[in-house]
């Protein structure tokens, strides 16, 4: 499974390779022998427990149905279950969404000085002070 990935390589010796988009979230499914590899990531090829075709370089888009229940009704998502896997992408416009924004300076506030006590109170346990 890819998420938000721009340029992954299917990289399968005898093939040479395959650049895989997945913009939202895919599923990639990778022949014997062929690695997968990005900027920042290496997975090596399999040698055991693989497609063993080397045409089987696959890519299928998965479905995020709690998020598409928000915009539409189940009528217009029927078609659809959470193991739907896609040829291609939905292209669907949702609504901007809001997120939150909080203000925790007070909370740190008060962690910062309930530290700065338990500082203070270890000070005075290491020279054996009554603590009250």
């Amino acid at each position: 499974m890819l998420t938000n990935v721009k340029h992954v390589f299917i990289n399968c010796s005898a093939d040479g390779s395959r650049n895989v988009t997945c913009s939202e979230t895919c599923r990639v499914t990778v022949p014997c022998g062929c690695s997968l590899e990005s900027d920042s990531i290496y997975l090596p090829g399999q040698i055991e427990n693989c497609h063993s075709e080397r045409r089987g370089r696959k890519v299928v888009h998965a479905v995020n149905l709690a998020f598409l229940h928000n915009f539409f009704e189940a009528s217009q998502l029927a078609d659809l279950s959470e193991t739907s896997l896609l040829e291609s992408s939905l292209k669907i416009i949702t609504p901007k969404l809001k997120t939150l924004e909080a203000n925790y300076s007070h909370e740190l506030e008060f962690n910062k000085r309930a530290r700065l006590d338990l500082a203070k109170l270890a000070n005075l346990s290491n020279g054996h002070t009554t603590l009250l």
